[in-house]
């Protein structure tokens, strides 16, 4: 009977001492991967504020837009309330200029949230109009919207 306790609580010892090596190596697992993905790059934390960031690190929203200013306020509003946008442009395809309405109305949306904003009215009603070059871009980065 006392043999039969020993070797319980020898068992209980040993269980114990794997299950803490187990959880000790869960513990350096969790630790050395987490430092590998901050030394590698991969951690999502700016060194700096976004709104503070240059241009260069950031990208701009160009929309294409016909005849939709009910879809066009709500997509303006959407992109220019997201972090990394620096700029959204609205490539104008129609044959009538913006209202000031509607152009006020998108300047308002994204002066709130600090992204310029631009028209480019274009002349003639073409589907390429969204491919002609930019100059006034100042970030390398574009997301073109439809």
């Amino acid at each position: 009977m006392q043999q039969e306790v020993a070797v319980r609580n020898g068992m209980g010892a040993a269980t114990g001492t794997k299950m803490l090596i187990g959880f000790l190596t869960v513990l350096v697992t969790l630790y050395c991967t987490n430092r590998a993905a901050s030394l590698m790059g991969w951690n999502h934390q700016y060194s700096e504020q976004p709104s503070l960031m240059s241009s260069r690190h950031r990208y701009t929203v160009l929309i294409n837009t016909w005849k939709r200013y009910d879809l066009l306020k709500l997509t303006v509003t959407h992109y220019s309330s997201c972090k990394m946008v620096d700029a959204v442009n609205v490539i104008w395809s129609e044959p009538e200029p913006p209202t000031k309405e509607l152009h006020s109305k998108l300047i308002e949306v994204t002066e709130r949230n600090h992204v310029k904003f631009r028209f480019n009215v274009n002349t003639a009603d073409e589907l390429n109009n969204r491919f002609k070059p930019i100059p006034s871009l100042e970030t390398d980065a574009r997301l073109f919207c439809r």
